[in-house]
């Protein structure tokens, strides 16, 4: 349910913290791979397009937050990574990671998901928001929640000296 800014710098922040006091992190955390995990912590909102397509075409398709919103997936890539060795094992545990961040993000703000889909129904737990706010209301506190995520991630760069690298 968070907006797409928290989606993507939830998963960077924390890997990019792990990384600094986590010495065994340091080389195997590479930019690559905390952008690979900003990725995956967007990629469950697919879905969303593929709603998009099928109203274009005049169908109506209410998949967002059954199939992609599961941590089975993030599980599976997981798993998939022991087969890997070096650098795509960790850019595939990165992307687990980013993936299982934006369903307990969902979950916890406030989003219905199936987070263990097809073995388990929707669940939801919604600390921030609910379906039964206004959604004025619901609009107003997930673009807060962005906006604060957003501004952690400034102060983590500027504390760590990164962000004169963007000027």
């Amino acid at each position: 349910m968070p907006f797409a800014v928290t989606h993507i710098l939830f998963p960077i922040i924390v890997l990019d913290e792990l990384k600094k006091h986590w010495s065994a992190l340091k080389r195997r955390l590479t930019m690559h791979t905390l952008l690979v995990a900003g990725v995956a912590g967007l990629l469950p909102d697919a879905d969303i397009l593929v709603e998009l397509v099928f109203a274009a075409g005049g169908a109506t398709l209410d998949i967002h937050r059954l199939y992609t919103h599961t941590f089975v997936i993030p599980l599976v890539i997981a798993g998939v990574a022991l087969a890997f060795k070096g650098r795509r094992r960790w850019l595939l545990l990165a992307a687990a990671f980013g993936w299982a961040t934006h369903v307990t993000l969902d979950l916890l703000v406030g989003g219905e998901v199936s987070h263990f889909f097809p073995f388990a129904g929707p669940a939801e737990i919604g600390l921030l928001v609910n379906a039964s706010m206004p959604l004025e209301m619901r609009t107003a506190i997930l673009a807060g929640l962005d906006a604060a995520v957003f501004l952690v991630w400034l102060w983590h760069e500027e504390k760590y000296k990164k962000l004169k690298d963007f000027f």
